[in-house]
């Protein structure tokens, strides 16, 4: 018995109009993959205080949580652009979101690698979907191959506070 894609999808989700949510479903398993990870920070005039109530200061080790998992964030004012991506460039950008590392702006792309991610039988469509980012802005060439910039004022892989210490260094002027 051979079923269409819609048919077995009915059959996924019988009566997919009857199943709504009063909170969301996705979070009821959920937990968050964090790390417990140790920063020293200066405590000193910012309230510390210890076991007994005293006032703690100078620097000390404190456990922090930081999310484990790796992510590229997509600014807002983006989002209207990626419908006038084509699908090949849509999986190729997918591709540099999974390839880049945090707090770096810049990507590494092998060819061989991409076309495996993106399910191309063909470097062509890799290319072509490439070229396509490169001319709405959202990567840049570097003068190394297979190494590629990404535009931080479109995706971005690292913390805000650090895209702000990145890219709006105060400029010293010559007096």
């Amino acid at each position: 018995m051979n079923l269409s894609r819609r048919e077995s999808l009915r059959m996924a989700v019988p009566d997919i109009k009857s199943h709504r949510h009063s909170t969301n479903p996705f979070l009821e398993n959920w937990e968050p993959p964090f790390v417990e990870k140790m920063k020293r920070i200066d405590v000193t005039g910012k309230g510390y205080l210890d076991n007994k109530g005293v006032e703690l200061t100078g620097k000390m080790l404190v456990p922090i949580k930081k999310d484990a998992d790796r992510f590229v964030k997509l600014v807002h004012s983006t989002l209207s652009e990626l419908t006038n991506l084509s699908t090949t460039a849509v999986a190729v950008l997918a591709y540099i979101m999974h390839q880049a590392l945090p707090n770096n702006s810049i990507v590494y792309l092998p060819t061989e690698e991409a076309l495996e991610f993106c399910r191309f039988r063909q470097p062509k469509s890799f290319y072509d979907g490439l070229n396509e980012l490169i001319l709405y802005q959202f990567v840049a060439r570097s003068e190394k191959r297979y190494f590629y910039f990404l535009n931080p004022q479109k995706l971005f892989n690292g913390r805000r506070k650090n895209m702000k210490a990145l890219y709006h260094k105060p400029r010293k002027h010559a007096a």
